[in-house]
C-alpha cells in the first residue's frame, strides 16, 4: 500500500520558494528526478522550472513568472507554460516548453539553451532552429541522451537528437489508431513518452485511450511460415521450414536511432519428397549365362511409370 506524504507546496496557487508547505506552485505538470533524488518540476503556470531536494527544500531552477522565449541563466531565462520534463545521467533537465513549440535544455546550475525549435508552430524535421513543433506536452531522454517528444498537436513522436537534429520517429500527422511502422502508424494526441532501457518508446496516447509502444529493431513482413523464427532484436531467420515455401519477396525492416531502412528478402524452400513406391522386397542373384536376375515387390506406387536398374563392380561407377 502507498503511503502518500506531501513533498513541497501547498494547496494554495503561489510561487514561493522555501522547504515543504513554505513553498508554492501554479499549476505543475511534469516532474522527473535525477539519480540524487532530487525533483524537478515544470511549473506551468509559472513559467519556471522548479527544484525539490529530498528534503523538500523548493528553489527556482530557471525561468520567472513571466511568459517569454529566452535562453539565458536562471530567473533571465524565460519559458511559456512548460509541460513535460527528464532528465539525464548528467543531471540536465529536458523541457517540453509547450506554447514555445521548442525543446529546451536546462543545467543543473540553471543554463537554459534551446535544443531544438524556434517559437514557431509546424511540423518540420531539421537541425536546431530549423524543426518546428506544434504542442509538445512530453519528453524523455535515453542512455544516449535522445530526446523524444511527444508531439500532441501533430500527433506524432519525434525524436531530438544530442546536437538537436530532429526527425519523425512513428506517426504521419494524422488521427488515427493505426499500428505500424514509422509513417503507417497514427495517433491522436499523444501527451505523454517514456523510455526503457532497450530503447523501446511507450506513448500515453491521449485522444485514443490506449498505451502504444514503439520497438526499436527489425520487423519483417508477412509473417514467415511455421517452422522459420523470425528474431526481433537481431533481425536474423532461423529455423527449418515444416512445408515447402515458393519463392516469396519478404520485406525486413530496422528502425534505430539513426532512423529506417527496408529491403527485400526473397525466400524458398523445397522438402525432400518421398519416394514414389513401398518397396516390400528386392533380389538379385546370378543365372546360368553369367546375367543378374533381380526381382522386387512394392506395396504401393505413385506416379511411377518405370524403372530402371544400375550395376556396379566397386559401388561407385554405375
Amino acid at each position: 500500500m502507498g503511503v502518500v506524504t506531501t513533498l513541497a507546496g501547498t494547496v494554495s496557487a503561489g510561487n514561493g520558494n522555501g522547504i515543504g508547505n513554505a513553498a508554492s506552485f501554479n499549476l505543475p505538470r511534469g516532474v522527473a528526478v535525477d539519480a540524487n533524488s532530487n525533483v524537478y518540476v515544470a511549473d506551468n503556470y509559472n513559467h519556471s522550472i522548479r527544484k525539490v531536494t529530498p528534503l523538500g527544500n523548493t528553489t527556482t531552477l530557471a525561468g520567472g513568472s513571466s511568459s517569454g522565449n529566452t535562453d539565458g541563466i536562471g530567473s533571465s531565462a524565460s519559458f511559456s507554460f512548460p509541460n513535460g520534463l527528464a532528465v539525464d545521467a548528467a543531471g540536465y533537465v529536458y523541457v517540453a516548453d509547450r506554447t514555445n513549440n521548442e525543446i529546451r535544455k536546462v543545467s543543473s546550475t540553471g543554463v537554459v539553451t534551446t535544443l531544438a525549435g524556434n517559437g514557431q508552430s509546424g511540423n518540420t524535421d531539421g537541425a536546431g532552429s530549423k524543426a518546428r513543433f506544434n504542442g509538445p506536452l512530453g519528453v524523455a531522454v535515453d542512455a544516449t541522451r535522445n530526446v523524444y517528444v511527444a508531439d500532441a498537436y501533430n500527433n506524432k513522436i519525434r525524436k531530438v537528437s544530442p546536437t538537436g537534429v530532429v526527425t519523425t520517429l512513428a506517426g504521419n500527422g494524422n488521427v488515427g489508431n493505426s499500428n505500424g511502422i514509422g509513417s503507417n502508424a497514427s495517433f491522436n494526441s499523444p501527451t505523454g513518452v517514456a523510455v526503457d532501457s532497450s530503447g523501446n518508446i511507450y506513448v500515453a496516447d491521449n485522444g485514443n485511450n490506449i498505451i502504444r509502444k514503439i520497438s526499436l529493431g527489425f520487423n519483417i513482413s508477412p509473417t514467415l511460415p511455421t517452422g522459420l523464427i523470425f528474431e526481433a532484436s537481431t533481425g536474423i531467420i532461423s529455423g527449418t521450414p515444416t512445408i515447402a515455401i515458393p519463392t516469396t519477396t519478404y520485406t525486413v525492416t530496422a528502425i534505430n536511432d539513426s532512423g529506417i531502412g527496408s529491403w527485400p528478402l526473397q525466400i524458398a524452400a523445397t522438402l525432400p519428397l518421398p519416394l514414389p513406391i513401398t518397396l516390400t522386397t528386392f533380389t538379385a542373384r546370378p543365372t546360368e549365362t553369367n546375367q543378374i536376375k533381380t526381382e522386387w515387390q512394392t506395396a504401393t506406387e505413385v506416379n511411377s511409370s518405370h524403372f530402371i536398374v544400375e550395376q556396379s563392380s566397386d559401388g561407385k561407377t554405375f
